[in-house]
């Protein structure tokens, strides 16, 4: 942050510097809380819905979505003990490797995952549509480099293995 010095320049650097972390800061949280409201209408937290986009269509063991998405291994099994309670997924041993548990979305998995992703492109819309194609892509391009900055692992909510938001795959 700079440091007023006195001299009106850097005062106006100063305020520029906060007024865009302030507003970074203030639209972050409501996409936050429009994002957890939609989801909670199908029944899901944003972290649920970034494990179940990781899974996908095709299985994978349970050490891959922990390292893909960056959670450790306590919380995806915390994560996915949720989610097979809730039939969402179910796990499996590798048959050639018995220490390897295989994740799978089952069938109500994946038509949860496909109205989570419905409400998830209308907190898009809410977000960007007012914006054109070109200005969406300057304003994703903007914030990547400013979460690059920041050391934000791309597409990965750093709060996604503290049990708060989601991530993204773009």
């Amino acid at each position: 942050m700079a440091r007023v010095k006195g001299t009106a320049g850097t005062l106006r650097m100063t305020r520029c510097r906060s007024r865009s972390a302030s507003l970074l800061s203030q639209t972050g949280d409501a996409v936050a809380r429009h994002f957890r409201e939609a989801l909670s209408e199908v029944a899901i937290e944003p972290r649920h819905f970034a494990l179940l986009r990781a899974i996908g269509t095709e299985s994978s063991s349970q050490q891959f979505l922990a390292e893909k998405l960056h959670i450790p291994a306590s919380s995806m099994v915390a994560l996915l003990d949720q989610l097979e309670a809730r039939g969402l997924v179910g796990r499996q041993h590798d048959p050639s490797d018995r220490r390897v548990r295989i994740v799978e979305m089952t069938a109500t998995g994946r038509e949860l995952l496909v109205q989570a992703m419905e409400r998830a492109i209308g907190i898009e819309q809410l977000v960007s549509g007012d914006l054109g194609s070109d200005e969406r892509e300057q304003l994703i391009r903007l914030l990547q480099r400013v979460a690059g900055k920041l050391g934000l692992w791309s597409g990965i909510h750093p709060g996604l293995g503290r049990g708060q938001d989601g991530a993204c795959e773009d």
